[in-house]
């Protein structure tokens, strides 16, 4: 049984017309690095850059002051520590595997992450509840309990790249057409695509071998490159 907090948590892409989102339960003492590898799971990205966690905060300008000079906390961010991270007024920088679920929505009921800093796919973490139910096995954590939507598309160039490349997808006279579908391997995506079952199989794959590639420098498993290369899903 779960002896400790369960955190469920609505989490949803950005930026994107059509909703795409899961409802998620993890437990107290999960590392947020861990939350991220189980979002990676779940919304088809597949490890290919760095990512963090963010939580912005909006603060009126002072008086005299300039921006770039204002010492008050603007943002905190959430990452695995590097040599070439700077720090900048106004940011405090964390170590994502060193800080807990409990640690940050202790204080925080929304906060958002960010993998590919090119690309910028962002999902927006909202804390729903926090509740303990003892006939929740301890195993069946984390898990995905609901859904809608397929998730990302890898280097497609953000959320208005895949707006236009499934565009072009549905049009035979796009120009472009013919070259997306030899790159996706497809014409027919369904970005509607999510079933329940499958995105929990996904994750107790996919996050720990994300979790060993980013924290150990683990290569990932067979089981993991298979799972990765599978195709988008078909509308027929």
């Amino acid at each position: 049984m779960a002896k400790q907090d369960i955190y469920e948590l609505q989490v949803r892409l950005r930026d994107y017309e059509q909703e795409i989102w899961r409802t998620v339960q993890v437990t107290e003492k999960q590392s947020l690095a861990q939350l991220g590898y189980l979002l990676m799971s779940t919304f088809e990205m597949k490890a290919n850059h760095q990512f963090e966690f963010q939580r912005r905060y909006q603060l009126d300008p002072l008086p005299g002051i300039n921006p770039w000079a204002d010492t008050r906390l603007h943002m905190r961010r959430w990452v695995i520590p590097s040599p070439w991270d700077d720090e900048m007024a106004g940011i405090q920088t964390l170590n994502v595997t060193q800080t807990t679920i409990k640690d940050v929505f202790a204080t925080e009921s929304d906060i958002i992450f960010v993998y590919d800093m090119g690309d910028e796919w962002t999902i927006l973490c909202h804390l729903v509840r926090v509740f303990n139910d003892p006939e929740v096995p301890a195993y069946q954590l984390p898990r995905i309990t609901d859904g809608q939507g397929y998730g990302i598309m890898e280097d497609a160039g953000g959320t208005g790249g895949m707006h236009d490349k499934l565009a072009a997808l549905a049009d035979p006279r796009n120009p472009e057409h013919d070259d997306i579908a030899d790159w996706l391997g497809t014409d027919d995506v369904d970005i509607n695509y999510f079933e329940l079952e499958s995105a929990n199989k996904r994750l107790r794959t996919l996050a720990p071998a994300f979790e060993r590639l980013y924290e150990h420098g683990q290569q990932l498993s067979l089981g993991a490159e298979r799972m990765l290369r599978r195709g988008l899903p078909r509308k027929s």
